[in-house]
């Protein structure tokens, strides 16, 4: 069978064609290596370019969204304090940065037309600052106006975040389109790579390190925004976003929220690294409670001492009860962090949604209410309730009322009798004030928790004692001197430093005699600070006053510190001498007290004393004075003199002077 095939090429023929294909192939490799490196180049440059550009630009938009931010609470702090010192050193700071941030974002590449924009709105809401710094100067300011001044400042800066939001979501929308333009050139140079030399496979690799490098740099920021960097925790961003979005989706669930007691005093004692240790170590203590629990459970780290679990299987109450149960077992048992044994517990504050709230903000401010309403001893955890929205606003109504009660003239002072036990003389007098406000009389239990902390009680207070003092000096001058009167301190008054001035130089200005003056301190002030309260209890007895301790006996002040104290008088606490002839455990704690002062040289004075039998015990037990509903409920100034005016032989202090 012939053969037929391709003739042969000669050996110089097959020279060519082999060099020719050599040059063709290498024509191809230096054509396809120059079209790589190229194209390398141009996405390590577009990806430079997109870090370089747009990250600044979510850096100060950030920035500026802080410094917006800041500037309200300033307002926020100026209203509930009235620093209008600090207020102003602290918004020119804010101001500046704001400035500092708007001139950087211009340079970046923010239009002129925007930048006018945000300027405007940021004017806006200056002026309106700049109108409530003027209301709050004001030696009558209006309350409301202020608010109103408060709430468009406010407005004003929501609107300016606003602006910030579009710009900031444009720019990762900017990001985005470059990030994805990056990858698809990554993309294309990959499929030309394929089957060419290792040169052209290392120069793309180059490339996608450099492309690598940038975007690990883009995607670090983005988690510092949304993880906790302590625990690697999701942060309260996060958590905003996720409820958010299980709200929009209309999906059921709850938030539990819980806060480590005693954290402040931990890193106080032990240092911030310390305390960084034992959040790690609580972090993952909750996590383990939680991969045990029947519902799908995500934790967050809400703030420092603070965390955040949502929960997105069942928000029924019982399911919630077991799970806070479980998390407050933490109690239990120490926790052994580093060579330290610690006591650790939590407060817990649970809402609900969709029940509780629509949005993530309400949500989570009904949980911080559940945790700050639990107050009673013993209770761990606690459901949000409409009361408690509806107690803050009672509260935020007194603060705002309070105010303006002491330049309206609305309180007055009442007095209670102190009696002798022996004969039921008239001996003393506690003033208590009260509040008359629209010509009723408002609690002292509802008003003193809110000037105490709203920083009220210390106006209150001078008030009080210098009213306490006038009275005294009517009194002296018709011939009285046989009833001291009690002044209670608060903690906030006791712990300032011109305190002591204060009482001797309001004594001074009234021309009494300060033996008729007393001033009561509880046994909690008292036992808080012991050198300082000793030397603070020095002071005053220098200027001639008396010291009594109230409340004696529910407080933590040991024997050997008492006997420190220069104190005149002991009050022996309501609880102790109620049911004081049924109960004998209150019996031999009023004989323990009485032993105690009588041996110091003390005089004692039993409060609360509502029925005959407990007068009769007190007196069988040789007590000095008695106070109580049985003898006297506080009465007005007015009605009290009478009564002491009409005293035949009032007995107390025998001529001060």
């Amino acid at each position: 069978m012939a053969q037929t095939g391709t003739p042969k090429l000669g050996s110089k023929h097959m020279a060519k064609w082999m060099f020719a294909a050599f040059l063709l192939m290498t024509a191809m490799l230096a054509s396809m290596s120059w079209l790589s490196v190229k194209t390398g180049f141009m996405v390590q440059e577009d990806s430079r370019e997109m870090v370089e550009r747009h990250i600044p630009e979510l850096e100060t938009i950030g920035f500026l969204q802080r410094a917006l931010s800041n500037r309200v609470n300033q307002l926020y702090l100026y209203y509930a304090t009235t620093e209008r010192q600090a207020y102003l050193s602290g918004s020119r700071l804010e101001d500046d940065k704001i400035d500092h941030n708007i001139d950087h974002l211009i340079k970046l590449g923010i239009s002129d037309q925007d930048a006018l924009a945000l300027r405007t709105t940021l004017t806006k809401m200056q002026l309106h600052a700049d109108r409530f710094d003027r209301e709050m100067t004001r030696p009558d300011s209006d309350w409301d106006r202020l608010r109103e001044h408060l709430s468009d400042a406010q407005s004003a800066a929501i609107d300016a975040q606003g602006q910030l939001d579009l710009w900031q979501a444009s720019i990762r929308m900017i990001t985005m389109q470059d990030s994805e333009s990056a990858l698809t050139e990554v993309d294309r140079l990959a499929q030309l790579l394929s089957g060419f030399t290792i040169a052209i496979v290392v120069v793309s690799l180059f490339v996608l390190v450099a492309l690598y490098s940038r975007l690990k740099d883009r995607d670090q920021l983005f988690r510092f925004a949304f993880y906790d960097s302590l625990t690697g925790l999701p942060n309260r961003r996060s958590l905003e976003d996720a409820l958010q979005q299980t709200q929009q989706e209309g999906e059921s669930g709850a938030l539990v929220l819980l806060k480590l007691e005693r954290y402040p005093l931990i890193t106080g004692t032990y240092g911030h690294a310390f305390g960084g240790e034992v959040i790690q170590h609580i972090g993952k203590w909750i996590q383990e409670k939680l991969r045990v629990s029947p519902c799908d459970a995500i934790l967050y780290r809400y703030s420092d001492d603070t965390w955040a679990v949502q929960l997105t299987c069942s928000n029924e109450p019982e399911h919630l009860k077991q799970l806070a149960c479980s998390l407050a077992t933490m109690s239990n048992d120490p926790f052994c962090i580093g060579d330290r044994l610690l006591n650790l517990s939590v407060k817990i504050g649970i809402t609900r949604y969709p029940q509780d709230g629509s949005d993530s903000d309400r949500l989570m401010r009904n949980a911080d209410a559940a945790i700050h309403a639990l107050v009673a001893p013993g209770r761990i955890y606690r459901f949000y309730d409409a009361e408690l929205t509806a107690r803050t606003q009672r509260w935020l109504a007194t603060e705002s009322a309070l105010r303006n009660a002491l330049s309206d003239d609305e309180f007055e002072l009442f007095y209670q009798a102190k009696v002798t036990a022996n004969g039921a003389q008239v001996a003393g007098a506690e003033a208590l004030i009260r509040w008359r406000r629209n010509g009723e009389l408002v609690s002292p239990g509802e008003f003193i928790p809110v000037a105490e902390q709203s920083g009220l009680i210390m106006p209150l207070g001078n008030w009080v004692l210098n009213e306490a003092c006038r009275q005294l000096a009517q009194w002296q001058a018709r011939g009285i001197t046989g009833c001291p009167v009690a002044v209670n301190v608060s903690a906030q008054q006791f712990q300032d430093s011109s305190f002591p001035q204060l009482v001797a130089d309001t004594v001074a200005h009234h021309c009494i005699h300060p033996g008729l003056l007393e001033l009561e301190i509880t046994e909690e002030v008292a036992a808080s600070d012991p050198q300082r309260v000793v030397d603070t209890m020095k002071e005053l007895k220098a200027s001639g006053v008396t010291i009594a301790m109230d409340d004696f006996g529910t407080g933590y002040s040991s024997l050997s510190y008492l006997k420190r104290l220069p104190i005149d008088t002991l009050k022996i606490d309501r609880a102790f001498v109620s049911n004081l002839d049924k109960v004998q455990d209150n019996a031999a704690i009023v004989d323990m007290i009485l032993a105690l002062a009588h041996q110091g040289g003390l005089k004692v004075v039993a409060e609360g004393v509502e029925t005959e039998a407990e007068y009769r015990v007190l007196q069988s037990k040789r007590c000095d004075l008695v106070q109580g509903f049985l003898f006297s409920r506080p009465e007005p100034a007015a009605q009290f003199t009478l009564k002491l005016c009409q005293s035949a032989e009032p007995a107390g202090l025998q001529e001060a002077q």
